[in-house]
């Protein structure tokens, strides 16, 4: 294999064992938050949990999701892959 495509991997695993040890800490995240980890528009966002195809909470008036069920979405998607 070449060194760069070893280089990208390895870097890419290392931001992977990032966000696993952010997510592990169970607090609530606001759907912009949500969308900024993984990398998707709002509005995308939104609709996954519309659709159900992540678990989630409304506080007051707005959608939150735990960090676990988060973890949990990821896990989901990349199994489906």
């Amino acid at each position: 294999m070449n060194i760069s495509i070893l280089n990208k991997i390895t870097k890419m695993e290392k931001n992977i064992q990032i966000l696993v040890e952010t997510l592990k800490k169970d607090k609530l995240l606001t759907v912009h938050e949500m969308a900024k980890t993984l990398n998707i528009d709002y509005r995308t966002a939104l609709n996954v949990i519309r659709n159900k195809k992540i678990k989630s909470s409304i506080v007051g008036n707005r959608y939150r999701v735990y960090n676990s069920d988060l973890l949990n979405y990821i896990k989901q998607e990349d199994e489906k892959r």
